[in-house]
């Protein structure tokens, strides 16, 4: 059953990355669609990169050479590491790895918060 019909309506958001401003912070209560929000600009992202709709009024997206995304908590108790460390391993590979282009979206385990950054040279 889709929105309309259960009588809901999507809300629309915008999302605007700048160099003068490299990390976003989305906050919001369990179950306020930040996760959402992270995906839908990562995918967004992709599908201009592919030179795909997109669907918004209007859209000025440069390139993305590498996605990033960290959703989701896990641990590692075999290797002796905690959620809390898996996460911090996995975000520093990602911190190496990424360039000047890279889209980063992240949401911490257990928090009420998440964050998009998009890294620009200075």
């Amino acid at each position: 059953m889709g929105l309309l019909a259960s009588g809901r309506v999507f809300t629309p958001n915008s999302v605007s990355l700048h160099s003068d401003a490299r990390v976003h912070v989305i906050t919001g209560p369990n179950m306020a669609g930040k996760s959402t929000f992270l995906r839908q600009t990562a995918l967004i992202s992709v599908l201009a990169q592919i030179g795909s709709f997109v669907p918004a009024e209007a859209a000025t997206i440069g390139i993305v050479d590498r996605l990033f995304s960290r959703i989701g908590a896990k641990d590692d108790l075999f290797r002796d590491r905690s959620t809390f460390m898996v996460e911090m391993l996995e975000t520093a590979d990602i911190l190496r790895r990424a360039t000047d282009k890279s889209l980063v979206t992240q949401i911490p385990s257990g928090s009420r918060f998440s964050f998009s950054c998009r890294y620009f040279s200075t």
